[in-house]
C-alpha cells in the first residue's frame, strides 16, 4: 500500500480515518503503527497523511472492539504501539502532532514524550539526537525536568537528574521548582526522589508563597486513587517531618 493510494481513500471516504475497526477497536493510525511489513518511507508518508486527516488520532487509545481480547494493543496510544514496531522518525511524527495539540504553547517533542508516558528508551533516543530539547522552555517556562516531574515515570526523572546534571532549583515563570510540579500532580515517587536529591527544595516557595507541601496537600490536579492511597499520606508526613516549620 502506497501513500498515494491512502490519499485517494482519504479523499473518497474521509470518515474512514476517524472510524475504529469494529473487530479490534483500531483506528487506521493504530493499524499503521502495528504494521511491520511496510517500508520505512511509506510508513512515514502514510503516517503524515493520517495525522493530517485526523490529528486527534494521536490521542486516541485502541478500543475493545466486538471481539474483545483479540488485540494485544487494547488501551494503548499510537505512540506506545509505534515504540514497539516503528523507527524514531515515525515516533517523532506522532509526538510532534501531540505537542501541537497541547493546550500549552511551545511544548517540544521531549515534553510530549513525557505527557504520553513514553519509554525511557525513547526519551534517551530523543535526548541523544537533540540535547537542546532538555533546556527548551514552553510558554509557562517549563523545561524538560518540570514536565517529567509532573507526569513522567521515576526512571525518566532519575535519568534526567543523574544523567544530565539538572539543577533541581530551576524555576518556571511562577517560581515553581520540579518538586512543586511533582507535588501538584501527585507523582509521589517523583516527590520522594526529588526531595531526597536536594532537601533544600522542600523549603522553596513559589511566586504564590506556596511550599511543595502546600501543592501536595491540595486535592487539585490529583487522581482520586492517589488521594486515597496510604502512600499519599506517608509522603505528606515525610515532607512535614523534613520541614516541621511548615506548621508553625
Amino acid at each position: 500500500m502506497t501513500a498515494d493510494v491512502i490519499q485517494l481513500i482519504i479523499n473518497s471516504c474521509p470518515e474512514m480515518v476517524t472510524t475504529e475497526y469494529k473487530y479490534d477497536g483500531c483506528l487506521p493510525l493504530h493499524t499503521l503503527c502495528q504494521n511491520t511489513d511496510l517500508g520505512e518511507q511509506s510508513s512515514l508518508d502514510i503516517a503524515k497523511l493520517l495525522v493530517r486527516a485526523h490529528p486527534e488520532s494521536v490521542k486516541s487509545r485502541v478500543g475493545e472492539g466486538i471481539m474483545h481480547g483479540i488485540c494485544d494493543d487494547e488501551g494503548k496510544l499510537p505512540i506506545h504501539i509505534a515504540e514497539e514496531h516503528k523507527s524514531l522518525e515515525f515516533c517523532k511524527i506522532l509526538l510532534s502532532e501531540r505537542a501541537r495539540l497541547s493546550s500549552v504553547r511551545g511544548v517540544n517533542l521531549l515534553q510530549a514524550a513525557f505527557v504520553c508516558k513514553c519509554s525511557l528508551e525513547t526519551v534517551k533516543k530523543l535526548v541523544e539526537e537533540d540535547r537542546e530539547l532538555l533546556q527548551m522552555k514552553d510558554e509557562h517556562g517549563h523545561i524538560a525536568l518540570h514536565t517529567a516531574s509532573s507526569c513522567g515515570s521515576l526512571e525518566v526523572v532519575r535519568y534526567l537528574v543523574e544523567g544530565n546534571e539538572f539543577n533541581l532549583t530551576v524555576s518556571d515563570k511562577k517560581g515553581s521548582l520540579p518538586l512543586h510540579k511533582a507535588c501538584w500532580f501527585g507523582e509521589l515517587e517523583n516527590v520522594e526522589y526529588l526531595m531526597a536529591k536536594n532537601m533544600m527544595t522542600i523549603t522553596a516557595r513559589n511566586n504564590r508563597n506556596e511550599l511543595p507541601i502546600h501543592a501536595l496537600s491540595s486535592r487539585s490536579g490529583k487522581r482520586e486513587k492517589t488521594l486515597r492511597s496510604v502512600k499519599y499520606g506517608e509522603t505528606i508526613f515525610k515532607l512535614l517531618r523534613a520541614y516541621p516549620e511548615t506548621v508553625v
